[in-house]
Parts: C-alpha cells; sequence; structure tokens
C-alpha cells in the first residue's frame, strides 16, 4: 500500500486497492488497441519505414501496452516483490517453455522482415509447405496454397529451414519427361520433341521480362540457355526423353500443359507410334 500512495500521493482504502488495480489493468488493455492502430498508422504513413512492418509494430506496441499494464495493475493493487518472486517460481518451467517458443517466433518473425527471403504475394515453399504469402506477422508466416487452403506456420519453422522462393526470379527453367515407345525412332522423336519445345518457348517469351528484384540492368536475364531434349533414361516398352526449356516465373504450369498438349498432337506422326499404339 505504500508504494500505491507514494505513487498517486493519495490514501487509499486497503480493501479498494485489489478493484482499483484490477480498473488500471482493465483500462490499460482496452486502450493497448488503439494505441497499436496509432503506431501502425504512423508506420503506414511514413516513407522511410517499410510498410511490412505495420502489422508487427501493431502487435509488438499492444503486447507492450499490456504488459505495462498489468504491472502498473499489480503495483496498485500492492502485490508485494515476495508475492511476484512466489508467483514466478511456482509457474517456473511451463512460462519458461511457452516464453522460449513465442521469443523464437517473434525473433524468427523480426529475422523474416529484415532479410526479406520473401515478401507478401510471393510463392514459396517452406516448412514443407507450398504457397502463395499472404502475411508475415509477429508470430506466423500466413500462406495460401494453390487448393485455396488457408496455411498458419510459426515463423520459427519458416526461417529455420530452407525456403524456396519461386517469384524473385523472372524466368525458371522447366524439365518435362516424355515416355516414347521402343518402335519408333528415338532420333526422330528428339527431333520432333525440340522443334515443339522451341515453338513454345518462343510463344511464351515472346514480350521482354523484366527482373523485380533489381533496376541493375545486371541483375535482368539477358541470355539463357537454349531449349534441348535429351534421353532421361530407359524403361521395359518405352525411352524416357526430358524435355527442357525456360519460361517464365508465373507460368509455368501453363508452359506445361502447352508443351504436354503439342507434343501429344505431334508425335503419332512418327514411323512406328501408331504401330505400337494398336498393339498395345
Amino acid at each position: 500500500m505504500a508504494v500505491a500512495d507514494s505513487l498517486f500521493g493519495v490514501t487509499t482504502i486497503p480493501h479498494l486497492s485489489g478493484g482499483v488495480g484490477i480498473a488500471v489493468a482493465a483500462i490499460g488493455i482496452w486502450q493497448s488497441g488503439r494505441v497499436a492502430n496509432w503506431v501502425r498508422d504512423g508506420v503506414l504513413r511514413s516513407t522511410e519505414i517499410d510498410h511490412e512492418l505495420a502489422p508487427f509494430a501493431r502487435q509488438m506496441t499492444r503486447m507492450v501496452c499490456i504488459l505495462v499494464s498489468i504491472g502498473v495493475a499489480m503495483v496498485v493493487a500492492g502485490v508485494g516483490t515476495g508475492g511476484l518472486v512466489a508467483f514466478v517460481s511456482a509457474s517456473g518451467l511451463g512460462l519458461t517453455l511457452a516464453l522460449q517458443s513465442m521469443l523464437l517466433n517473434m525473433a524468427s518473425g523480426v529475422a523474416l522482415l529484415m532479410f526479406r527471403p520473401f515478401k507478401s504475394n510471393d510463392e514459396i515453399e517452406a516448412g514443407g509447405v507450398q504457397g502463395r504469402v499472404r502475411a508475415i506477422k509477429l508470430m506466423s508466416t500466413e500462406l495460401r496454397t494453390a487448393e485455396n487452403v488457408h496455411v498458419s506456420l510459426p515463423n520459427s519453422k519458416v526461417w529455420g529451414a530452407e525456403i524456396r522462393n519461386f517469384t524473385t526470379e523472372p524466368m525458371r527453367r522447366l524439365d518435362t519427361l516424355v515416355p516414347v515407345p521402343h518402335a519408333v525412332d528415338a532420333a526422330a522423336a528428339i527431333e520432333l520433341l525440340l522443334t515443339v519445345a522451341r515453338r513454345v518457348e518462343a510463344a511464351g517469351l515472346s514480350e521482354p521480362i523484366q527482373s523485380e528484384v533489381s533496376d541493375d540492368p545486371t541483375d535482368r536475364p539477358q541470355h539463357h540457355e537454349a531449349a534441348s531434349v535429351a534421353v532421361q533414361e530407359l524403361r521395359e516398352g518405352s525411352t524416357v526423353l526430358r524435355v527442357r526449356l525456360w519460361c517464365r516465373s508465373s507460368e509455368v504450369d501453363a508452359t506445361r500443359a502447352r508443351l504436354l498438349t503439342e507434343a501429344r498432337n505431334a508425335l503419332p506422326a512418327l514411323p512406328g507410334w501408331l504401330a505400337q499404339s494398336a498393339s498395345a
């Protein structure tokens, strides 16, 4: 009580100190959201602070306000040092483990926002999950998979694992396997598929590609490996050919589908293909 009396300069009634402490905590927690929103809006208005930090700044500010409110409420309620030490000791192990996990996720979130291995709307694979980044939060990274499933990954799992970013580079190499029956001449199939691959690649790269990573011309893809077809492996009844070409990172699935469709339409013209199909 002496602490509370000296803090406010008035004499408080002993049995009311607990109620006053609860009121202080309630008001502080209630106002923490308003203060956090004010900090977030300040970050969004700033031209010198990365706007990706806005959700992080809001959550951190709200957490600090809540902790400060609870601390002031405990002082007002007259909770002594001995009581605080006893409480911490009684809940030590569980609280420590919980805080370790939380702080690890928070530290990983800060690292993700500082080093930026990916940003919002990038397509990545991390922690065994592939999807498009919706948000990088204080404790977790939110992804949306190709099946439109929302996935929330702990930041420690994202930062501590291999991160594959499919959006950073404007171009990607596409490898597709095409089985060809042994009755078909492999050299003729390679020549035909090479023609198809070059046509599909030229159609996909008809417009210039600009790198979204940097304005430095040296970072922009000027030349790339030409389309190629080679034998990948031999199986019973077929020779597997690997078709390799380059395409836009945003059009990998569409390019693969077009390549397979054109190959399916062209390959039956090779001698031996129809005979093999009829015998099968």
